[in-house]
């Protein structure tokens, strides 16, 4: 009896021991701005993966005296080379190699719908999808380093501190417009915020910057994508309605630029007044 006492007391003793020699877990390396930047980076390379995203643009203009206050509020999705993207009057579904238009037009008496689909292939469809795949101006380790980020319901939010070529680099992608375009632009007060939330899950990404134009007037635009899925697969699907779009057959595009080389022709034959 006395033996077996001594080995479960041996075997209590031994596991013990074995608990107090296994090796403490590593402590998590604390997040730092450069490390959530970084997180951020890696989430948006996966947009094409599956994004389903909310976009506000608040643009507050200053043009001859006059100001205005416009808000724009946008819905997109994508996954591979499916997208679907709606706002004011127009929602667009590219679904495998077909692409649907529904355009509602207000005439003070009542809505005009028209729905077309045309076959395109994503390269010609990525232009109507120009900035919805965001990237961020490149920011170094040491930039970052003496950067913190405010907290609010478990989403940390940051800013980061960019120099204007980055940021130029990164607005003409967004906005779908070539740096020349910008040229006679006076654009600052530059502005990126980052938040992602307790998991260093990206869940807003924001743009922000002044536009000045000599002799026209001046802009405040802000750029926001709230994202509700990022890096997963999203299911985009045809118009439950798709038999009802009206073919747009490449005799119509011809047709357009038919049209555009006559008032070309049109304008050249215009003689100057005597």
């Amino acid at each position: 009896m006395k033996t077996r006492i001594f080995a479960l007391l041996l075997a209590v003793m031994c596991l013990f021991a074995f608990a107090a020699c296994k090796e403490a877990p590593p402590a998590e390396t604390p997040d730092t701005a450069y490390s959530l930047y970084t997180a951020a980076q890696e989430q948006l390379a996966k947009t094409r993966d599956g994004a389903d995203m909310d976009i506000a643009v608040t643009v507050s203009m200053n043009v001859g005296g006059m100001e205005n206050l416009t808000t724009m509020n946008m819905s997109y999705k994508i996954c591979g080379n499916n997208m679907y993207g709606k706002m004011a009057g127009e929602t667009m579904t590219y679904v495998d190699g077909i692409l649907y238009s529904l355009s509602e037009y207000d005439y003070g008496e009542g809505t005009e719908v028209e729905k077309i689909k045309a076959e395109a292939t994503p390269e010609e469809v990525a232009d109507y999808f120009e900035g919805i795949v965001a990237a961020l101006p490149t920011v170094t380790e040491e930039a970052l380093a003496n950067v913190t980020w405010t907290e609010e319901n478990g989403v940390r939010t940051f800013a980061l501190p960019i120099d204007k070529a980055n940021y130029l680099a990164a607005l003409t992608q967004m906005m779908g417009v070539s740096a020349e375009e910008l040229v006679d632009s006076i654009i600052d007060n530059l502005t990126v915020s980052i938040s992602l939330d307790a998991n260093d899950k990206l869940v807003a990404l924001s743009y922000g910057f002044n536009m000045t134009q000599e002799f026209v007037g001046s802009l405040n635009y802000v750029f926001t994508i709230t994202y509700k899925t990022l890096g997963s697969p999203v299911e985009i699907t045809a118009p439950a309605d798709a038999d009802s779009y009206e073919l747009e057959t490449e005799g119509d595009w011809e047709d357009w630029e038919d049209w555009e080389d006559w008032e070309d022709e049109d304008a050249e034959t215009v003689e100057p007044e005597a």
